[in-house]
C-alpha cells in the first residue's frame, strides 16, 4: 500500500508531571530488539498518534498492556496500526499490521493497573527475520535486583516535566524489584545506575527481558509498575488459542501527513 511510503506524523502530546524515566538514554542498534513493535492509532485526519509498544510472541500474536492500548472492550482495535521490523517509527522502514482479533484479561482494572495486559492476532502475520522476531515469555520469574535486565522504549525526555516520542528505539539496563505499590502479578523497575524507580508515559507496553526471556510490560502507572508476564503464562497460551474478534470495519488508510516536526 502507498501509505506506506509516507513519513510518520508523530503527534507527541504531553503528560502528567512524571520526574524522569527509566528508559530511552541508549540508542538500540539494529535487530537488537527485533520483538519489538509499536502501537499507533490512526486519527481521522489521517494523522498517526503513538500509543505504546509491545512485544511479539509468536508470528501472529502480540502481548502488550491494557493501559497503553487504551482498550476498553473494542474501543480502538480498528484503528490501531501495528509497526514491526524497525527502530524507527516511519513507514517505509517498517511493516504495518492490522488487528483481526484480540483477548483482554477479563479482570483488567484501569485504576490500579491489575492484570494489565492484552493479547493482539495481528494480519498479515509477522515475517520472521534479523530485524523481526519473537521472544519467549519467561514460565518462572521473580523479581530480583541482582539480575541485569533491559527495557526498550519509543519513550524520551522533553523536560523534567514533559515527556516525549523518539523517533528512534532506545534502551536502558535496569533491574527488577518488589515494591509497595506492585501486586502479586506485577513488579516495580529501576535505573540500573541511579536507582530511581519512575517511568514515562510512553514507556507504556514497552518488553522488559532478563536472560533473554520477555518477563514484563512497562504499565501506564508512573511508579514504574510492570505487569509481570509470566504470571500469565497460562493465560497468554490459553489466548493465543482463543480470541475475541476485533471489528471488521477499518478506518480508510491515510494518503497523506504532514511533514514530521
Amino acid at each position: 500500500m502507498n501509505y506506506y511510503a509516507l513519513v510518520l506524523f508523530i503527534k507527541a502530546a504531553t503528560s502528567l508531571p512524571f520526574n524522569l524515566i527509566v528508559s530511552g538514554s541508549t540508542d538500540a542498534t539494529t535487530n537488537q530488539f527485533p520483538y519489538h513493535v509499536s502501537m499507533m492509532n490512526q486519527l481521522g485526519d489521517d494523522s498517526l498518534e503513538f500509543l505504546c509498544s509491545g512485544a511479539i510472541i509468536d508470528s501472529t500474536h502480540v502481548v502488550t498492556t491494557a493501559s497503553g492500548a487504551q482498550i476498553n472492550g473494542i474501543q480502538l482495535t480498528s484503528s490501531i496500526r501495528i509497526l514491526s521490523g524497525s527502530n524507527e517509527l516511519d513507514f517505509t522502514k517498517a511493516t504495518s499490521h492490522q488487528i483481526s482479533s484480540y483477548k483482554l484479561h477479563n479482570n483488567y482494572i484501569p485504576k490500579t493497573f491489575e492484570n494489565d495486559i492484552v493479547i493482539f492476532e495481528v494480519t498479515p502475520q509477522f515475517t520472521f527475520s534479523g530485524s523481526t522476531n519473537s521472544i519467549t515469555v519467561s514460565n518462572n520469574w521473580t523479581a530480583d535486583i541482582s539480575v541485569d535486565c533491559v527495557i526498550s522504549s519509543f519513550a524520551e525526555p522533553i523536560s523534567d516535566f514533559q515527556d516525549g516520542i523518539s523517533s528512534t528505539l532506545k534502551y536502558e539496563n535496569i533491574v527488577t524489584s518488589g515494591c509497595s505499590v506492585a501486586t502479586n502479578n506485577s513488579f516495580c523497575i529501576a535505573d540500573k545506575t541511579t536507582g530511581k524507580q519512575t517511568t514515562d508515559k510512553n514507556d507504556t507496553g514497552s518488553p522488559v527481558s532478563c536472560n533473554s526471556r520477555l518477563v514484563g510490560l512497562s504499565t501506564s502507572s508512573p511508579n514504574a509498575i510492570v505487569t509481570n508476564v509470566t504470571a500469565f503464562y497460562d493465560w497468554i497460551k490459553e489466548a493465543t488459542a482463543t480470541t475475541t474478534t476485533a471489528p471488521t470495519t477499518s478506518p480508510q488508510q491515510p494518503t497523506t501527513a504532514p511533514p514530521a516536526t
